[in-house]
């Protein structure tokens, strides 16, 4: 206990003034007393002293003891006062603890002594309150400044203090939540919720009275006073008769973990590989996505180097990409090789960027990665088409103009042989002229067949029908030494097709496997019914999904290189010596296979031979069995024909072969010479014999503004290259013929067209 004491004695009598001092001094030698005698001295003590310790007596002649402890209580609460008095008296003493007094001793020889011991409890539980007021201060600055929320209730659930961080959180001041049943109803607006919420924290508590632990954290979502809903995790302390409540507001790291948990569960469930890699290209994250186009899981990633899933040699190109990353540099859209666990190599495209730390220096890597092997594949396939569109614009262009040559060619030679004798010596040298342009006109329609500007009639045939119509023919084409076997499927597979084209690639590819078998080997063609669905599609990058009729045609030749696959069905690309090939031929099938909607592809390896795989789609309609009338001697009429033909030689040959057989002939330059011609001479005219392709107005074009006029007259079609001109006319509107046109196939169909009945309307 501290010896030293500062005393405020107040009583009229000096002997017991002097008795208390020396009282004091015995127990407190560094006594320090201000005594007073009235009222002056007592107002001035308290307005400028500070006392550890009041003394008054209660018999004052200016004042009584009960007014002394009053005003040293209203003035100073925190000084202890003692009443030594002898004119006192029980009612005085109760009253006087009633108001404050910290202890009563009467002035008698019995109680004296107790003065002394007195003094030294009411000083030690001074000294204790002051102690615990300065204590609980510097708790409720502590709380009040806290960043977290914070209150304070009592065991009555009244709130006595709320800091400002509470305040600031939740809107609520002491004057709107009192106590906690306002609390409750405030922070939990729905019934329910709020009394599991009360039920809760009950429990809670209880438990930690038990224990001695604290309470909590219990995770609720409270009701702000804006009405906003804030998370908080809400924990308790019990201190003596007060109870310490933390709310830590975690609505934002709630948030936060929400939005990490929702990103990994995107990166989980990505199809693109996202991997995490550190500096040296150790991986430490690996998602499902890259489990999946690579092939490897994690346990087999995680802590292994990402040149695992690079082809051999690539370790520069990892180097260099690892040394941009390290500068910081992102990388986008990469597009590169990588090796799958399967050892396959597939074509990825990667995007890489930087990952800094908080000093922003680079440590770890991001790398995205996707599967583009079919987007390559589908690419490579569009610049093939491409390029086939372009060359058969060419092809078609050059058999327009080549067909016209021929059908003269072909056209007057036909007319010298049938002039002719059959003994004349020069018979000979026509029908050689014949079969050199019946050569040229086979080259033609093969441009045209590669260029796909030849018009095709398809209808409802069976696949294995046709394989069966030419088998006989495919087994001539072949060596002796090469064996032709055919494994058609059980059922009837109905394509839509031009059967003629079809034989025409089954000739193709026969001949092609002619000249690459050696002294044996074996042509295997096959067909079966099989569905194209979304794994074929996306594994072989092209297709549309639904039921093919498939056809594969292999054979055991030398097979080809990657190189020489992958140009094989390019046109005029040929591996054979020259004058043995035109490189042709595997482009017509390509073009002819497009132009029936389907697909093909060829698998070949040096020395295993070849596969062409083709799929045609499937239809439901009834297939056709063809069969075509014989070729009848041509015959002639009297009708008058105007034909539109800008070719001088054609037009001319064709006003010979006509007026030859009775006909009366106008001639058209051009399509718009062919409408003035039509004018001229519409009440003589019966049929149009119109060039697709003329200057100044094609054949559509004079047609169809001819019928404007004339809506029955018969008309008949001719080209070397029909374009597109005839694709969304029908097939019942009008009749073609082609070029290069023999004299006889020229008649017959002239005659066909205008016996012809009238269409019914």
């Amino acid at each position: 206990m501290n010896r030293s004491i500062n005393l405020l004695l107040v009583d009229d009598n000096p002997d017991d003034r002097n008795f208390v001092v020396r009282e004091m001094k015995k127990e407190f030698p560094e006594l320090y007393v201000e005594q007073v005698r009235h009222q002056e001295e007592f107002e001035r003590a308290l307005k400028e002293g500070h006392f550890d310790l009041v003394i008054t007596d209660y018999d004052l002649h200016w004042s009584d003891g009960l007014l002394i402890l009053r005003t040293v209580k209203e003035r100073h609460p925190e000084w202890p006062v003692i009443m030594f008095t002898g004119t006192g008296s029980e009612e005085i003493a109760v009253e006087a603890m009633k108001e404050g007094l910290d202890d009563y001793i009467i002035k008698s020889t019995q109680y004296l002594a107790r003065l002394r011991s007195a003094v030294r409890v009411v000083l030690e539980s001074s000294r204790q309150e002051k102690a615990l007021k300065e204590s609980e201060e510097d708790f409720r600055q502590l709380i009040k400044a806290s960043p977290v929320a914070m209150g304070v209730y009592d065991d009555q659930g009244n709130i006595t203090f709320l800091n400002d961080k509470f305040i600031k959180i939740f809107g609520y001041s002491i004057e709107d939540i009192p106590n906690l049943e306002v609390w409750w109803q405030k922070a939990f607006p729905q019934p329910v919720f709020r009394q599991r919420a009360m039920d809760l924290w009950l429990i809670a508590n209880e438990k930690a009275n038990i224990s001695g632990t604290e309470i909590g954290p219990l995770r609720f979502r409270v009701t702000s006073k804006d009405g906003s809903v804030r998370v908080i995790e809400m924990y308790g302390s019990n201190i003596g008769r007060k109870h310490l409540v933390i709310l830590d507001d975690v609505t934002e790291l709630k948030i936060a973990d929400e939005q990490l948990l929702l990103m990994a569960a995107i990166v989980e469930s990505s199809d693109d590989a996202i991997i995490c890699i550190d500096m040296s290209g150790m991986v430490s994250s690996w998602n499902r996505g890259a489990e999946k186009i690579y092939g490897y899981n994690q346990q087999e990633m995680i802590g292994s180097s990402i040149e695992k899933i690079f082809p051999p040699g690539a370790e520069a190109e990892l180097r260099d990409i690892l040394v941009k990353i390290g500068h910081g540099e992102h990388i986008e859209h990469y597009e590169t090789k990588c090796l799958g666990k399967n050892e396959k190599i597939m074509n990825v495209s990667l995007t890489i960027s930087p990952i800094v730390d908080d000093e922003g220096m680079v440590t770890r890597a991001s790398v995205i990665g996707s599967d583009i092997t079919h987007l390559v594949s589908i690419e490579g396939q569009l610049r093939q088409a491409q390029k086939m569109e372009a060359l058969g614009t060419l092809a078609g262009g050059v058999a327009h103009d080549f067909n016209n040559i021929l059908t003269a060619i072909i056209g007057h030679a036909t007319l010298l042989d049938l002039k002719m004798g059959k003994d004349d010596p020069l018979t000979s040298n026509v029908h050689q002229v014949l079969e050199a342009a019946s050569r040229a006109s086979t080259l033609t329609q093969a441009l045209l067949g590669f260029s796909r500007k030849r018009p095709i009639e398809t209808k409802p045939v069976n696949l294995n029908d046709i394989i069966k119509k030419v088998e006989r023919l495919l087994v001539m084409l072949l060596k002796e030494n090469v064996e032709f076997k055919s494994s058609l499927c059980a059922e009837d597979l109905i394509i839509l097709a031009d059967s003629g084209q079809i034989e025409q690639v089954l000739i193709n590819l026969a001949t092609n496997a002619r000249d690459v078998i050696g002294s044996s080997g074996a042509v295997h063609v096959s067909t079966e019914r099989v569905e194209l669905d979304e794994a074929f599609i996306k594994m072989h990058g092209y297709g549309r999904a639904g039921w093919y009729a498939s056809l594969s045609f292999s054979d055991t030749g030398s097979g080809m290189d990657e190189q020489t696959r992958l140009r094989i069905f390019e046109p005029f690309f040929t591996t054979k010596e020259a004058g043995k090939g035109t490189g042709l031929g595997l482009s017509i099938v390509y073009s002819i296979i497009k132009q029936h909607n389907g697909y093909i592809t060829c698998y070949s390896e040096r020395g295993r031979g070849t596969t062409f795989q083709m799929y045609l789609p499937l239809t439901e309609s009834a297939w056709v069995v063809e069969w075509r009338m014989p070729e009848p001697a041509p015959r002639g009429g009297t009708e008058t024909i105007l034909v539109a033909e800008d070719d001088v030689a054609t037009r001319k040959l064709d006003r010979e072969v006509l007026e030859g057989y009775g006909y009366h002939v106008i001639e058209a330059v051009d399509g718009e010479d062919a409408i003035a011609k039509f004018l001229e001479h519409r009440d003589q005219i019966n049929l149009l014999f119109l060039d697709s392709i003329m200057p100044r107005k094609n054949g559509r074009e004079v047609y169809e503004e001819i019928m404007k006029i004339d809506p029955n007259l018969k008309v008949l079609f001719t080209s070397g290259y029909a374009a597109d001109i005839f694709s969304d006319l029908q097939k019942s509107e009008f009749d073609f013929i082609a070029k290069p046109i023999l004299p006889t196939m020229l008649l017959n169909k002239v005659r066909r067209v205008l016996d012809a009945k009238p269409t019914q309307e």
